[in-house]
């Protein structure tokens, strides 16, 4: 990688933070553009399990196939269990899953299995702030007690980063931006010039992310990083700048999933 581009590339992996972002937003205004339904919470389920579950059960069992004749690696009756119910994200050791990228639909997952309830009761930007800010207290929590599992400390250390705790507070960001946006944004004359400025506010949180200098102000990198991609959503939907947001990226938007799931393998058959 050249060495101008190195800091940008190499930090590929903060879109994770920025899909939980847009995963959260667009929940919300899924849920409320159906708030009229009477069976609101199974349909949320079912529409859930088959957008996520087929294609995953695919990948399951190309990665048995392929871990087990390329790589010489059979994967235990546990594992199998675990990634066919998606909880593997709840223990130590596992969190990552076995299928190549998937510990963001652990997190995902169990996201979804709280976010009807929780939507119910946050109402507004207030009270979607104040559930930012005890997810993150949780989460801080959550840290604190990790000291005391029997585990080494290589597993901690992972598992402190991809369990559900951890990246609850992103999701949380998410939320709290749909509510900032549907109190003031939505249906608003708004002068594109806020939107400008929001993003600028994106690209300067991204660029002190980049050189290290929030890593450890109060929240930490990665929450900071949901309220800089949080910025950047609340600018494009004042400001809808056609470089990024145009029918391509609506495109990939509706097939990104799918190329998620395949990205490591490709990059892997591409390596040589």
């Amino acid at each position: 990688v050249p060495y101008w581009a190195k800091r940008i590339v190499l930090t590929g992996g903060t879109g994770v933070t920025l899909f939980f972002v847009v995963s959260a937003f667009t929940l919300c205004n899924s849920m409320r553009t159906r708030s009229d339904r009477s069976n609101l919470v199974n349909e949320f389920y079912v529409r859930r399990i088959f957008r996520i579950v087929p294609l995953f059960y695919i990948w399951m069992i190309i990665s048995l196939v392929r871990d087990g004749y390329i790589y010489g690696i059979k994967h235990s009756f546990v594992d199998v269990f675990l990634s066919t119910f998606f909880v593997f994200n709840l223990i130590p050791g596992k969190e990552a899953g076995f299928v190549w990228a998937s510990w963001t639909l652990g997190v995902e997952m169990l996201f979804y299995l709280i976010f009807p309830f929780m939507f119910r009761f946050i109402s507004d930007y207030r009270r979607a702030f104040a559930f930012f800010l005890i997810t993150i207290v949780v989460s801080k929590a959550f840290q604190y007690l990790l000291v005391y599992l029997p585990i080494s400390d290589e597993q901690r250390s992972s598992y402190s980063y991809f369990s559900f705790l951890h990246q609850l507070p992103v999701f949380a960001a998410g939320v709290l931006a749909f509510y900032l946006y549907e109190s003031l944004i939505k249906n608003k004359e708004i002068d594109h010039s806020w939107g400008v400025i929001l993003l600028g506010v994106f690209l300067f949180l991204y660029d002190a992310l980049l050189s290290g200098k929030l890593k450890d102000i109060i929240l930490g990198s990665l929450y900071w990083q949901a309220i800089a991609y949080g910025c950047l959503f609340l600018g494009l939907s004042i400001f809808p700048w056609k470089l990024v947001v145009n029918k391509f990226t609506g495109f990939l938007g509706l097939i990104i999933y799918s190329i998620y799931l395949s990205h490591t393998t490709v990059i892997t058959a591409l390596r040589p």
